[in-house]
């Protein structure tokens, strides 16, 4: 795999919400991940665990758009859900190996398509009739064609980029978000973008945070979020113009996955808090 450096740099900070309207979303169960589609939002629920042991299966829940939860288990009897994804009127959901969809209608399952080799199925992007899907421990990301309802190995990510986490499409390109667990005390989170075509991959930036939310506004602004080595939880956002600014979101978060970025508000679910924070500039 070639890489090409593209590095862009640290610009500045911004406080994103120092005047802004925050609405805190109690009653989640770890939630993991955040998905907007027309005036529904949908969060993926780890469910309850006590002493690594569960207690409660995960779910899906649907919030209206002001963040009232309008069923908790929109979608129930899962294992460990994570990145969610809308296409065509189905709710896609990674559940630990498997690639699972639900007619949003109907609440009906029509995809259940384990996939082999998986070990921590994390985020999805979609484009077209494809679904882009990454997995943070086996390093790779794959590429399922819904009409046909088959996958394989998009591209197999280099060790040395980190353990890819949330994913993102903006044109002909898919950006990506990394970790590297095997650093705690020097932690360094890459994000680079992937030709669709070539597959010829561009690292753009790095931080001295592990990066695990990655989500690109219809304005073509990336925004991540991450963890630095104490644990605290960063936001980055990345400009048209490949300006860096480190985001002060002005709330306490104790975690932050995959958050969505939906009608001028962020999503934040925080699977410490077991809540979700809509957060409005």
């Amino acid at each position: 795999m070639n890489i090409v450096y593209i590095f862009i740099f640290l610009f500045s900070s911004f406080l994103f919400a120092k005047d802004s309207n925050m609405v805190s979303i109690s009653g989640l169960q770890g939630p993991q991940a955040v998905v907007s589609n027309a005036n529904n939002i949908y969060v993926s629920n780890a469910g309850i665990y006590k002493n690594n042991i569960k207690k409660e299966s995960g779910f899906i829940s649907r919030l209206d758009g002001k963040g009232k939860i309008v069923e908790l288990k929109f979608i129930d009897n899962l294992d460990y859900p994570k990145g969610i994804a809308v296409l065509n009127n189905v709710l896609y959901v990674v559940d630990i190996n498997t690639l699972k969809g639900f007619n949003l209608s109907t609440k009906k399952q029509v995809l259940n398509m384990q996939i082999k080799g998986a070990n921590a199925l994390s985020d999805i992007a979609t484009s077209n009739d494809t679904l882009y899907v990454s997995d943070s421990k086996a390093g790779v990301i794959y590429a399922v064609d819904i009409k046909k309802k088959n996958y394989h190995v998009f591209i197999a990510i280099e060790s040395s980029l980190g353990q890819p986490n949330g994913i993102g499409i903006n044109g002909n390109f898919l950006y990506v978000g990394t970790s590297d667990s095997t650093r705690f005390e020097t932690l360094k989170g890459n994000v680079f973008r992937i030709d669709l075509e070539s597959k010829s991959v561009y690292l753009t930036s790095s931080y001295n945070s592990n990066i695990y939310g990655l989500e690109i506004t219809k304005q073509g602004i990336i925004m991540l979020s991450g963890y630095d080595s104490n644990g605290d939880v960063r936001f980055y956002s990345i400009t048209g113009d490949s300006k860096i600014f480190e985001v002060d979101l002005n709330i306490k978060l104790k975690s932050a996955l995959y958050f969505t970025y939906s009608n001028d508000a962020l999503w934040i679910p925080d699977s410490k808090q077991n809540r979700v924070f809509k957060v409005m500039p």
